[in-house]
């Protein structure tokens, strides 16, 4: 009887979560608020949403501090008040990254009332820095700890057609078919940089929304990335719930098409 209470007073400790931190990288009308719902499901787990990409500009500035340090620091002269780059030899862009570690964690889960394991966020706004996502990526993982980058898809021509009915007046050039391949350009691009990410990186996912909305077969894989239990009736709440601005799954009509 002792050994029975013992046992239900301690019961097994919960298994971690694989990652400390989680970032969602998509674009826009992907059903990435979906998403986001569907992994704050889980305990002890908060991802916040957009944030206008504050930390590009973390990224900015660690870059401007690594290329002056870098490249800079080594003029003949640059002890001197005289010289132009006098003190660049002195920053520091490796501290500057465990600065921006403890910024973005306060930013994002500072003072919340229940005690967080995994915290992150998503963002969207990645279609105008294609030229240097790997490295904004490489960054990314450096100032968020043991990070886990998932990646979110959707079909193009859906994505294309929830910004019609939803974003109408960005589009002002919506009849341009030139406009049209432009984005449908990127949104090709951005996938393919994506897969060529995760290819060499184990700590990606790649996620499809068609698939995210066939339910919790379909999602379990990506628990099992993050090292988190499936609770089927949290999944299921959050998949019949509206996200975003229009975005609500049919789950009998929408099938997986990438």
């Amino acid at each position: 009887m002792k050994k029975l209470r013992r046992f239900f007073n301690n019961p097994i400790a919960r298994k971690s979560l694989n990652y400390k931190t989680i970032i969602i990288v998509t674009y826009g009308r992907s059903g990435s608020t979906l998403l986001q719902g569907i992994i704050n499901s889980i305990r002890g787990v908060r991802v916040r949403g957009e944030n206008m990409e504050f930390c590009r500009g973390l990224y900015e500035a660690w870059r401007s501090l690594y290329i002056a340090k870098t490249f800079h620091a080594k003029e003949n002269n640059i002890s001197q008040p005289s010289c132009p780059w006098f003190g660049a030899d002195e920053l520091n862009p490796d501290q500057f990254l465990h600065q921006c570690q403890t910024l973005i964690r306060e930013q994002l889960i500072a003072g919340h009332s229940f005690p967080i394991s995994c915290y992150g966020f998503k963002e969207i706004r990645y279609l105008h820095h294609l030229d240097d996502l790997p490295d904004y990526l490489d960054f990314l993982s450096q100032v968020m700890p043991n990070c886990a980058i998932v990646f979110n898809m959707r079909s193009h021509d859906a994505v294309y057609a929830s910004m019609l009915r939803t974003i109408r007046q960005d589009l002002q050039k919506q009849n341009d078919p030139t406009q049209t391949k432009s984005l449908l350009d990127d949104l090709q691009r951005a996938d393919d940089m994506f897969r060529d990410y995760s290819n060499t990186h184990p700590n990606c996912y790649i996620n499809i929304y068609e698939d995210l909305i066939q339910g919790p077969a379909k999602i379990k894989p990506l628990f099992d990335f993050l090292g988190a239990e499936l609770n089927e009736n949290k999944v299921n709440t959050t998949l019949n719930k509206i996200h975003s601005y229009d975005v609500h799954p049919d789950l009998k009509k929408t099938h997986s098409k990438i």
